[in-house]
């Protein structure tokens, strides 16, 4: 991926999830200090909780390797997650005003990297900003920011729709 390093277990870490485990380290650093030098009995809890906050930050941002099964001609899903919705749905702006839309769920425990689901050549990507609410909220399907991204495939013309939730 852009920007990402490797870690030595063979996982990338984003570069927002690096700026963020980068500043939690400082505060579990300076907070822990705090309590063996100034014996401040606080900081030891709050110490404890940024580090789980910095363990939780790098697992969310991490980006393991992956390999796509089958070839070419395959699809198969953008992100980790569980398929929620595989229904046709009303689409003015694609060619015969109706679209394929696959919605994918992903807790706060699945890798949030979305990787392209088939081989292609992207003609365009395009973001939307817009609110960030919980994504169970049946309108933030409307309201939220999101990301599209058109591919010309061997399947057609296919579009991702990556829309941001709350966290």
């Amino acid at each position: 991926g852009r920007g990402c390093r490797r870690d030595p277990r063979g996982q990338r870490i984003d570069p927002d999830g690096r700026k963020s485990s980068g500043i939690l380290l400082v505060l579990v650093i300076l907070t822990f200090a705090s309590y063996f030098t100034v014996k401040v009995e606080a900081a030891f809890y709050v110490g404890w909780s940024f580090l789980g906050l910095l363990l939780f930050t790098a697992a969310f941002f991490r980006d393991p390797d992956r390999t796509a099964p089958g070839g070419e001609q395959d699809a198969v899903s953008a992100a980790d997650g569980t398929v929620m919705d595989v229904s046709p749905v009303e689409s003015p702006d694609w060619e015969d005003g109706k679209a394929l839309r696959i919605a994918v769920f992903m807790n706060v425990f699945n890798v949030h990297v979305n990787r392209s689901p088939l081989a292609g050549k992207v003609l365009r990507t395009e973001h939307h900003p817009g609110k960030k609410l919980p994504v169970l909220y049946a309108r933030a399907e409307h309201e939220n920011e999101y990301c599209d991204t058109d591919i010309e495939s061997s399947m057609g013309l296919v579009r991702i729709r990556q829309i941001a939730g709350v966290i």
